[in-house]
């Protein structure tokens, strides 16, 4: 082995281990930029700070989200380069019009409205590029993303301008760690051929295990209204805070490491029994609501990432690179958490007694004994495990894939590659790491790389792109 080769794997091994780290971390720092500006804008002065979060952040999100999943040139758009920029420079904005002017209402909605938009853009291309990651490195991913979502309990205790200031870094690097991992990403989406064209969401046959998350969801969208707008939460929220998200990195790991069998679903019984017994918290403890928002936020915060999970998952399935999906899991989101929001209004209008909760905690209570019921061993595992129904894949792009497989093999015949080299170069050639294609093979990382150390020796090439190119000019 060359000076020049040993290099070149260096160099792979370092920007492999980079990208997997800015692919786990993230998503989480754009979430919590997004519950740092969140906190903020609940406690501003003008026109009661938390009504932005619905009646502005909320629905911004899910006209975004149905932009991006209705409108190929809008999703299309999205994955170009100069859209990180343009997302930065609105969440910035955003962030410092919030800051600079807490107490103008006309001021405070533009700056909502220009972060929603920006964190809109950033959550989608990270979810997008989850579906380019192997299934370890994208269930770790998954998890790590609600740990890193906990970074913002630490700039709770610094006042506003300094939790904004925090919110716009943490964005920053979001945006500059999904640079760090875009390159393996797109190189694998250029050679793999795959359009951008259809999402295949119709082909989904099993709807019961989303509609009972979903559901989960409204109550949660009840619990939270209720909270900020109705009840008196404590003094220090800092501490259920924690316990809040300590519980949701809990029940999200034991769902997503959990085994494939019927202790599978005990996660999601917890969950939704947490959830239940939220709402009789509410309503013994009333008008303290803190407990119960606490174990209602952690429950929701696990159903989110699970859902993306199972979504994720989906599109690994069908090879899907559009953000079109992704762009549909923040209108789902987005929308659970309206109508559970307007369940709330509409109760307060219909008994604005003292005892006008009993009312709307029933009936969401109902709604949560439905999504009990609708999460069974059988729909969960579908759910979460094979991909919300996996298809076949598209057709779409499938010519292009066919003729980058024949040269490939043309090129292993050429160079006399064994039956494994010609696997490895498939898998790697587009765009696939070393970690993946160990998992895949059910080998170590080295073997792996030795394999490619052999593949670089035989084709006379130094790097992933010599391979590439190699393969693209084979006659």
């Amino acid at each position: 082995m060359t000076a020049t080769e040993r290099d070149g794997m260096t160099r792979d091994k370092i920007v492999e281990d980079a990208s997997r780290l800015a692919l786990a971390l993230g998503l989480g720092l754009c979430w919590s930029s997004e519950e740092l500006v969140a906190f903020c804008v609940s406690g501003l002065a003008a026109a009661g700070g938390s009504t932005y979060l619905y009646t502005v952040y909320l629905p911004l999100l899910a006209l975004a989200g149905l932009a991006l999943a209705m409108a190929p040139g809008i999703s299309s758009w999205v994955l170009r380069p100069a859209t990180r920029v343009i997302a930065l420079a609105c969440g910035v904005l955003g962030v410092l019009i919030l800051a600079l002017f807490p107490d103008r209402s006309l001021a405070v909605f533009i700056g909502v409205a220009l972060y929603a938009s920006g964190v809109a853009v950033v959550n989608v291309l990270w979810m997008r590029a989850f579906t380019a990651s192997s299934a370890r490195d994208m269930r770790r991913s998954i998890v790590m993303t609600a740990v890193a979502t906990m970074l913002s309990l630490v700039f709770w205790q610094i006042g506003n301008a300094g939790a904004l200031l925090a919110a716009a870094v943490l964005l920053a690097l979001s945006i500059g760690a999904y640079g760090l991992s875009s390159e393996s990403l797109d190189e694998g989406t250029r050679v793999s051929g795959v359009t951008l064209a259809s999402s295949g969401m119709k082909d989904v046959r099993r709807w019961s295990a989303p509609i009972g998350v979903l559901i989960l969801m409204v109550g949660f969208g009840f619990i939270q209204y209720t909270a900020y707008h109705y009840g008196a939460p404590e003094i220090h929220p800092v501490s259920w805070e924690v316990f809040s998200h300590g519980l949701a990195v809990a029940l999200l790991a034991g769902a997503v490491y959990g085994p494939r069998d019927g202790e599978q679903a005990l996660g999601f019984k917890i969950a939704t029994t947490l959830m239940l017994f939220s709402f009789v918290l509410l309503a013994v403890l009333w008008p303290s609501v803190t407990p119960s928002a606490a174990l209602a936020a952690a429950t929701e915060g696990m159903l989110e990432l699970v859902m993306l999970l199972a979504l994720v998952e989906y599109a690994r399935s069908r090879g899907i690179r559009s953000v079109r999906p992704f762009g549909l899991y923040l209108v789902l989101v987005a929308v659970a958490q309206l109508v559970g929001c307007g369940l709330a209004v509409l109760d307060h209008m219909l008994l604005p007694s003292a005892s006008y909760s009993m009312v709307g905690l029933a009936l969401v209570a109902c709604f949560i004994v439905t999504a009990i019921w609708l999460l069974n061993d059988k729909t969960i595992a579908a759910f979460l495990w094979e991909g919300l129904a996996r298809g076949e894949g598209d057709s779409v792009g499938s010519d292009r894939r066919q003729t980058f497989d024949d040269r490939a093999q043309a090129v292993a015949e050429a160079f006399a590659l064994t039956a494994r080299e010609t696997e490895v170069m498939a898998l790697f050639a587009k765009g696939r790491s070393s970690s993946f294609i160990a998992e895949e093979f059910c080998v170590s990382n080295n073997t792996i790389r030795s394999h490619i150390l052999h593949l670089y020796a035989k084709c006379d090439v130094h790097s992933r792109q010599e391979l590439i190119t190699l393969i693209d000019a084979w006659e």
